[in-house]
Order: structure tokens, then C-alpha cells, then sequence
């Protein structure tokens, strides 16, 4: 008899990998803490990027799997479905809750035992690399402001990108607005996810460094995150600091960010949204 099928989405799967991950968070992060002084120890559940190194550090995982829970891809997202057998669905359980509770989780001590390379197109029909002059009609659209913009289109919401296409997404809208952009790994760079630079004529030399929140609506940025902002801000040497979330600040946030408005700044859902259709 065959096995009973469902239809189940990526976003569920990552939601079963986030409750799993509720039960050994507090001591990886203990683990990381005490290993990389860098490292900002986050509050609350686990975030998008520890969902993210869990799969990828996963080696019971299949590689097209953990691709696919990762960045789903330009026409995927996280809300893409798929008809499963009961039996690959225990399976995946099985193969979550045996690398939650394993040692090398626990430590902290993980090895990217997948590796996800996005497919980045090479050339047009219309005109090819080789060529020395490009015509100024043709403005290639970067494939994380493709996925942002028909969410939107769809009546999506931003947090349904991935963590790491969310930063991309910030990156490459700076770096269409005269920006020399340089994207980093946050949490490897004392929290830091974008350093944008230019050089202005009557100011001189910018430098801004840039903290992606990809929030659900209902987490807002706290104060203890703004005020973790204007420590990076202290430390990085920066001219300025800015804050872009998904979702909202917090009336306390707010008020710091005020306080310090010469060197703190935010953009929040609907400003984010704004900025993108500015760009398409």
C-alpha cells in the first residue's frame, strides 16, 4: 500500500526546524560565545541565519534539500508547496532532531557541509561580456530585487525572503544608487551586514555601515537592538549607522534613534517597500 501524501511548504519545514532548534539554542550560543568574541549573542528564538547554519551544517540532509531550505530560489520562496510521502516527512524529522541534539551543534563547532552557489546569469541575448560598450538601455535587474519586487507584486511580505537575499537585496539597491558597496557575513563582522562607501564633494569621504533585521511583523526591533547598533557605530570608525528592518521599531528605538539622528538613521517596512519600487 503506498505510504499517505501531503502537501507541505518550505516555510513549514523551517517553522519545524525552528521549534526543534527552541530546545539547544541557549547552548549553542553559549558555545559560540565562548569561542568567537565578535559574536553578538542574539535574544529570543532562534533567528533566520542560525536556521540557515543549521541546515547547511546538517550532513544528514540531502544537498538539494538544504539548498532549497535556504534560498529557495527565484521562482520558489518560502511559500512554495510540494506533495510529500508521510514517510520522507519522518524521515526529515528524524534527520532534524538527531543534529539538534548532536555534539557538534551543541559546540558550536560546525563545517559547512553544504554549500549553496546562486546561479548568477552570465550574459543577455542581447549583449555579451566581451563586448566593450554596453548599450545604456540595457540595466540588468539583480535577482534579489526580482524576488522582493513580485512579492510584493503578489502581496507578499519581505520577511519571506531569506535572510541572506534580504541583505543582497539592500546591497545591490545601494550600489544602483552610486554606492561602492561591500556585503559581509554579520554575524563574522561584529554584527555589521553592509559597509557602503562613496565620496561626496563638499563632505568628502562616507562611510555608512548597514544591520538587516528580516523580522516577522509581530517581533519589532527592540531598544537593546538600536543601542547595540550605536556600539557597532563606535567601533566600525563609521560615518553613520542604519538600521533596515522588515518590520518596525519599537517607540523606545524610535526615541534613540531621534536622540541620535546625525548618526543613526532606520528603515522600516513601508519605507523599504517604497525604496524597491523606486528601483522597478
Amino acid at each position: 500500500m503506498a505510504d499517505d501524501k501531503q502537501r507541505i511548504s518550505k516555510q513549514d519545514l523551517r517553522s519545524f526546524i525552528e521549534g526543534e532548534l527552541l530546545k539547544t539554542i541557549k547552548v549553542h550560543r553559549l558555545s559560540r560565545a565562548s569561542s568567537d568574541e565578535s559574536y553578538v549573542e542574539p535574544a529570543g528564538p532562534p533567528t533566520d541565519e542560525e536556521i540557515d547554519d543549521f541546515i547547511l551544517s546538517n550532513p544528514m540532509y540531502e544537498n538539494e534539500l538544504a539548498a532549497e531550505l535556504v534560498e529557495p530560489g527565484l521562482l520558489g520562496y518560502g511559500f512554495q508547496t510540494a506533495i510529500v510521502t508521510e514517510a520522507a516527512i519522518a524521515e526529515f524529522l528524524e534527520q532534524t532532531r538527531g543534529w539538534v541534539g548532536s555534539r557538534e551543534w551543541l559546540a558550536a563547532d560546525l563545517i559547512p557541509y553544504h554549500q549553496y552557489v546562486s546561479a548568477e546569469p552570465l550574459q543577455s541575448k542581447l549583449w555579451l561580456p566581451q563586448q566593450e560598450a554596453r548599450p545604456s538601455w540595457l540595466r540588468p535587474t539583480p535577482s534579489a530585487l526580482i524576488l522582493a519586487a513580485e512579492l510584493l507584486h503578489n502581496g507578499r511580505l519581505l520577511s519571506e525572503l531569506s535572510w541572506r537575499s534580504f541583505e543582497k537585496l539592500m546591497a545591490e539597491m545601494l550600489e544602483r544608487e552610486g554606492w561602492q558597496v561591500d556585503l559581509t557575513r554579520g554575524s563574522k563582522d561584529g554584527g555589521v551586514d553592509i559597509y557602503a562607501s562613496r565620496e561626496d564633494a563638499m563632505i568628502g569621504k562616507l562611510r555608512v555601515v548597514w544591520q538587516a533585521k528580516k523580522y516577522r511583523e509581530s517581533n519589532k526591533v527592540k531598544l537593546s537592538d538600536v543601542r547595540e547598533l550605536s556600539g557597532i557605530l563606535e567601533r566600525s570608525s563609521a560615518t553613520k549607522a542604519i538600521l533596515v528592518t522588515t518590520s518596525h521599531l519599537t517607540r523606545g528605538a524610535l526615541e534613540w534613534v531621534r536622540q541620535d539622528s546625525y548618526r543613526l538613521s532606520y528603515k522600516d517596512r513601508e519605507q523599504i517597500e517604497e525604496w524597491i519600487r523606486k528601483h522597478v
